[in-house]
């Protein structure tokens, strides 16, 4: 792990707060996402997946799902100007371990 890494990473979890996150939807994530945007995956009609860059820079891509079959799932709630409000909260059990809630296209870290 980098320095820059570490800095970054305690600098966002003291401010407690990120950039605002768009959605955009698409049918598969780019091959260079953007940091400030949650794609959301949809066919037919149907969204069935998010995909963003981890916002504690570690620069890996999170994915999650949204078919309410299959677990865990996450739920998603778009307002008008595409801000996004994701639930539960993202929890990375490998790598970096970031823990984070995004309301309303901000990012929370828990503490």
């Amino acid at each position: 792990m980098s320095i820059f890494f570490l800095l970054r990473r305690l600098i966002c979890w003291f401010r407690g707060k990120s950039v605002h996150l768009r959605t955009l939807v698409v049918e598969e994530i780019p091959d260079e996402p953007n940091e400030r945007i949650i794609y959301i995956y949809r066919s037919g009609g149907t969204a069935w997946g998010l995909g963003f860059l981890c916002p504690c820079g570690c620069e890996e891509v999170i994915e999650l799902n949204l078919i309410s079959q299959t677990r865990p799932c996450w739920k998603i709630q778009i307002r008008w100007d595409t801000t996004p409000t994701i639930h539960p909260s993202v929890w990375r059990t490998v790598g970096c371990r970031s823990h984070f809630w995004i309301r309303d296209g901000i990012i929370s870290w828990v503490k």
